[in-house]
């Protein structure tokens, strides 16, 4: 069966998104689609204007206008307020979703979190909404336009005029090249009575038309009150002599609705369409066949004012009697004088009942007031007015439209009122359908957005809640195990590497269901590049290498020679090669084997990933469970081996989302095969260049914005092995200077900084045209890595860090970075802490002690104390530290004392000292300073601010962490 069409415009200057929407439309088994496509704004408005496509899928940031600019320009040249077009942006802002709902776009879509199903969705969506909004805007113009067409007939009995209105109207609802009233003549001949054409064709008015053919084949039809609608005259349904006649018009489509007066065959009312072949649709047929009703009674009226001049009024009611129209006649004191038969029947009431009587009782009650002050508002040089208000049928409220004239006698007296109405429920039931589905669509997109901001946000703290304390578990196992803070016995050896062990397993957890929940919610970003299926399967087989050994299971992995690269996210296509041969090798008994084979699919066009295992393999009854979230098939095996139950379940939405396939086989008692087909598209060679920040000589410094203790001495404790020496920055204001002053190799970043965002930091640091080319790697427990990709991070790590995952990361951008042994790694690190600055903390409280030594050891100083002020001189002299901290309160000789002998001596005379007390009474600052403080803080003290004023007051130095 062949599927419906769509016509979709694709405006996107990244090629990597474009083709990632086509083939997310082409996986569509329920439309087709013809897919147009504008890298530029302005070429997407020409293509709009030639193609009018079903729907456009926008990118918000384009080289020659943004999106609000687009949908500005599309908006003035359509003229509707209601666009199908779905905005797409790198960045989910809600005031651009906002803006852009308002400016007439029905979606709002945030790249690299579009899952197959959401863009499908948005389109339908898309479509359906404007569609309807089309189609009652289009009743709605019927409507309006009917209305100011019975009015003018209403209004005026002059024909000619009426005509004009009528055809007037129609070609510009239409939007046809010329609409015409054709009067019949008793010979079947004719002439153009009215006419509204486009310049561009050739006008008729007033032509006299003779068409043999029509009188002999075509007239008799009409007389019953037949249409004609021809989208193509040349469809071979139509006499030759009557196409040659109609193309002698430059006619190409027409469409014919009889005009009856008296149940007679009057003339015709006619649209051509000239430029080009023309389906006409039901509603504009249905509308010629109204109109020509109406015109019908306007002859009729005409016709009947004419023979009232002639006749007497018993003539003139027997005519109007036959009208469908409500028709009366009423004094200025609201007493009806006449009523035709359809006003009578309309109320349900007997002529006698409404005769010499008022019309209010039918008005409905809220409307009599509005009615009164337009029937007395009518004048001599007004005589007319059109009043629309509800009546009381039979109990029920209905609307009604009413046009009022003033009727005057041969002296020119006024005598009396005339009005002529017709019930417009439906309209108004119409007009405030399209008023409510409006509403409720911009309250269902506010819901939308809001639902989606709210489960960000939930993923968003998810993420950070559970990530952050395993960041400190893992890095001080890591720490212990590596024997940093002294040697382990074997037994504290086992325990540290359960902890680790326990960590690894809770994280592998964390990171399931995280996934789970980004894949469910549409949120999974995939970043789709030229991956090497060689590197990609021995990473994958290195992960379960030990595993298999430990089991003497026979791992093999055989590639085709013939395929080399696939288009697919690197990350994630490892992800699900390493989960299935994970489950291979669990669920394999020791000594079997497991084989990873990858070959071209020529008929699928697909790469094939066989995962085959000889294990205990899966009964055919459970098979179709084995994909689904938290599922294990015994509740013995999930005793035996670990795991949730989700590994699979990612497995087939990460392929889902590259656009392929999953299928197993499986025998019970023989082994399983799990395979994976992936889309296969030729690999750009391009994209296998080396980022252009490469260096070939490695790193020498790097710059670490990290607030975290731990985390910022575990980095700089890697960058150490490597020979680089870290300068650490625990915030995000001044980053920039820093990185000004250090012009460091490359700088790490956090995102959850306690003053402002890294988004914030990084878009300094890319602004600013020397520092924009230093490659900045974020670090963090925020999973947005497309946003820090887009903004121009050259890579984003997850914490909990690890020593390889950094060094993968550092290796694709310097030539020459190679892990180094772990004794080489103690060795370096203890280098690099020997630079450290040297403060000396003179403090007496054992708490404020144990407080200031961890944090200032945990940010790279060395610490000498003194617990004295007598102390403090001597160690100031003896050490000559780099600055002081001086506490005021202390036994022997306080702090104030300290600092004057301290300023005293010459070599201790410049050293940078800051006063802390617990003292903060008026003058206590002055007292400090005069003695010859450079700083003073009152306790308790907020260590990152203490922290700030040391970096402040140190001298400069390549290993410091200035502010």
């Amino acid at each position: 069966m062949t599927q419906p069409s769509r016509t979709i415009l694709i405006v996107e200057d990244s090629p990597e998104d474009l083709e990632l929407y086509r083939r997310y439309l082409w996986r569509d088994r329920e439309y087709s689609y013809t897919i147009l496509e504008a890298s530029l704004a302005e070429e997407g408005l020409e293509l709009w204007q030639q193609h009018r496509p079903d729907a456009v899928l926008l990118d918000y940031r384009l080289p020659d206008l943004d999106g609000l600019e687009f949908l500005s320009r599309l908006q003035s040249s359509v003229q509707q307020p209601c666009l199908p077009v779905i905005l797409v942006t790198g960045v989910g802002n809600e005031a651009i979703a906002l803006q852009a709902i308002k400016a007439g776009a029905q979606d709002y879509l945030v790249k690299g979190k579009i899952t197959p199903e959401e863009l499908r969705l948005s389109i339908s969506r898309t479509i359906a909404t404007v569609n309807l909004h089309t189609q009652l805007q289009q009743q709605l113009e019927r409507e309006r336009m009917t209305r100011r067409i019975s009015q003018q007939i209403h209004q005026s009995l002059e024909i000619n005029e009426i005509l004009q209105t009528t055809v007037t109207e129609v070609r510009q609802f239409l939007g046809t090249d010329r609409v015409i009233v054709f009067q019949l003549t008793s010979d079947g001949n004719g002439v153009v009575v009215a006419e509204s054409v486009d310049s561009a064709w050739r006008a008729v008015l007033f032509s006299n038309i003779y068409d043999p053919c029509f009188a002999k084949g075509y007239i008799e039809p009409y007389r019953q009150g037949r249409v004609m609608a021809k989208s193509d005259i040349y469809d071979g349904n139509l006499t030759p002599c009557h196409v040659e006649f109609l193309a002698q018009f430059q006619v190409r489509a027409n469409l014919v609705v009889p005009i009856l007066r008296d149940d007679q065959l009057w003339g015709l009312l006619i649209a051509h369409h000239c430029a080009a072949v023309r389906s006409w649709q039901t509603m504009e047929i249905e509308l010629l066949q109204q109109l020509a009703v109406h015109l019908g009674i306007a002859l009729q009226q005409a016709n009947a004012y004419t023979q009232l001049e002639q006749q007497s009024e018993a003539r003139y009611r027997a005519i109007v009697e036959d009208q469908t129209e409500l028709i009366a006649r009423y004094l200025p004191d609201t007493t009806i004088v006449f009523a035709n038969t359809a006003f009578c029947r309309y109320f349900g009431l007997k002529l006698e009942e409404v005769l010499g009587k008022s019309y209010n009782p039918v008005i409905f009650e809220e409307d009599r007031e509005k009615v009164a002050q337009l029937v007395n508002s009518m004048s001599a040089e007004n005589p007319t007015v059109t009043i629309e208000n509800r009546v009381v049928v039979n109990g029920e409220i209905r609307w009604t439209q009413w046009i009022n004239r003033m009727l005057f006698d041969e002296q020119g007296q006024f005598t009396e009122f005339q009005t002529v109405g017709r019930d417009i429920t439906l309209f108004k039931e119409a007009e405030a359908q399209l008023r409510h589905s409006s509403e409720r669509i911009s309250l269902a997109n506010a819901e939308l957005a809001k639902a989606a901001r709210l489960k960000d946000e939930f993923l968003a703290n998810m993420s950070h809640e559970l990530r952050t304390p395993l960041n400190s578990i893992l890095g001080l196992s890591e720490m212990l195990l590596e024997e940093l803070f002294g040697s382990l016995t074997d037994q504290q050896r086992q325990f540290i590497q359960t902890i680790e062990q326990s960590g690894q397993h809770l994280l592998a957890l964390i990171n399931d269901i995280l996934d789970l929940s980004k894949i469910e919610s549409g949120k999974m970003e995939l970043e789709f590049n030229s991956v090497l299926l060689y590197s990609v399967c021995t990473s994958s087989l290195k992960f379960v290498k030990e595993q298999a050994r430990h089991k003497k299971i026979q791992l093999t992995c055989e590639i085709e020679p013939n395929i080399s690269e696939i288009e697919a996210d690197e990350r994630r296509l490892l992800q699900v090669l390493v989960n299935l041969l994970s489950n291979a090798v669990k669920f394999t008994p020791d000594g079997g084997r497991v084989e990873l084979e990858v070959k071209m699919n020529s008929e699928a066009q697909a790469v094939e990933f066989r995962i085959k295992d000889s294990g205990i393999g899966i009964p055919p009854e459970h098979l179709n469970q084995i994909f689904q979230p938290f599922i294990q098939l015994d509740s013995s095996l999930s005793r035996r081996y670990a795991g949730t139950g989700l590994g699979l379940s990612i497995v087939q939405r990460i392929v889902d989302l590259h656009g392929g396939s999953t299928r197993v086989e499986s025998e019970v008692g023989r082994g399983s095969c799990f395979t994976v087909l992936l889309p296969w598209h030729p690999a750009n060679q391009d994209d296998f260049r080396l980022p252009e920040t490469l260096l070939s000589e490695g790193i020498q410094q790097a710059l670490v914005v990290e607030d975290s203790g731990a985390a910022a001495s575990q980095i700089k404790r890697y960058l150490a092995e490597l020979g680089a020496i870290s300068v650490i920055h625990p915030v995000g204001n001044g980053a920039l200077d820093v990185a000004l002053r250090v012009k460091p190799d490359v700088i790490v970043l956090d995102i959850l900084l306690p003053d402002c965002s890294g988004w914030e930091v990084l878009t300094e640091l890319k602004a600013h045209p020397q520092t924009k080319s230093i490659p900045v790697i974020v670090i963090s427990v925020v999973d947005e890595r497309s946003r820090s990709l887009e903004m121009g991070a050259i890579e984003h790590l997850l914490k909990p860090l690890s020593r390889q995952k950094f060094y993968q990361a550092l290796n694709r951008l310097f030539a020459n970075v190679h892990p180094p042994s772990p004794e080489t790694a103690l060795i370096i690190a203890a280098t690099e802490s020997a630079q450290s600055p040297k403060v000396l903390l003179a403090e007496d409280n054992e708490a404020n002690i144990t407080t200031l030594l961890n944090f200032l050891e945990g940010h790279s100083f060395q610490v000498i104390l003194a617990r004295t002020g007598l102390e403090a001189v001597q160690m100031a002299k003896q050490h000559q530290p780099d600055i002081i901290l001086m506490d005021i309160q202390m036994p022997e000789m306080d702090g104030l004392g300290a600092i004057r002998q301290i300023r005293a001596e010459i070599q201790t005379s410049s050293i940078p000292i800051i006063a802390l007390t617990a003292l903060a009474m008026p003058g206590d600052l002055e007292k400090c300073l005069s003695a010859g403080a450079n700083d003073y803080l009152a306790k308790p003290v907020k260590l990152k601010q203490l922290l700030e004023r040391i970096i402040q007051l140190l001298p400069q130095r390549p290993n410091l962490p200035p502010l």
